[in-house]
């Protein structure tokens, strides 16, 4: 079996939901020591010679692009690896491609081209708290749907260019929010198919107040719900 220090938990698009994260068990080979640099082939053969081996079985799928193989890059790194730190810290994470907003809290998992993360400058765990809870509630979720086009199968895409335009309230006391989206986490956590309904539409009230929604305003986000 791969060494287990070589690789790291991958999520998929699919892996992720509103507040919980269903891993499908993938794991990633990911070459790299903790300052982002490749480790070499003897570090590779050394300490992890079963990973090692699997890769050299794989060298010749490895070959043949040839802005690759023209590069200064080893042949079994990564094109485009991303900063260690960034996957150690916390982030939000989307689905790519999703039919409504489904955004979770994590600092365990990488990701594939098919998810979205998110890491914003204020980086206290009531913010990122705060800011899960406004991104999975209804609102935004009404208003996301407003500003993107919908794909095939009624699904959308959650890029920069569209998430950059939501309209994100920023609020002094987040501790209301982190405490109930805390909740919701720690249900999920406990029972992936735990009812945390009222606890989300709690949020849901709330943000509609940190809003100023009128309650024709709701009326019309609430009934198109499906």
């Amino acid at each position: 079996s791969l060494e287990i220090g070589a690789l790291k938990k991958l999520l998929k698009g699919k892996d992720i939901k509103k507040y919980l994260i269903n891993w499908s068990g993938y794991y990633v080979i990911y070459p790299y020591d903790e300052n982002s640099q490749a480790l070499s082939e003897a570090v590779l053969k050394n300490d992890y010679p079963n990973v090692f081996e699997y890769l050299k079985e794989c060298k010749d799928l490895l070959k043949g692009r040839d802005y690759f193989d023209n590069s200064t890059k080893k042949w079994f790194e990564l094109w485009n690896q991303r900063n260690f730190e960034n996957f150690k810290a916390y982030r939000i994470v989307s689905p790519e491609i999703t039919d409504r907003n489904n955004f979770i809290l994590t600092n365990s998992y990488y990701g594939n081209t098919k998810t979205y993360h998110i890491i914003p400058k204020d980086k206290s765990l009531d913010n990122y708290l705060f800011l899960l809870g406004v991104l999975n509630s209804t609102l935004l979720d009404y208003i996301y749907k407003k500003i993107t086009t919908p794909q095939a199968g009624g699904f959308y895409a959650y890029k920069t260019q569209f998430l950059g335009k939501l309209p994100i309230k920023v609020v002094e006391q987040q501790r209301p929010y982190a405490e109930i989206v805390s909740k919701i986490l720690q249900a999920k956590k406990e029972d992936p198919i735990a009812n945390t309904q009222k606890l989300e539409k709690q949020i849901d009230q709330m943000i509609y107040q940190l809003y100023d929604l009128t309650e024709e305003e709701i009326a019309i986000i609430e009934g198109s719900v499906k």
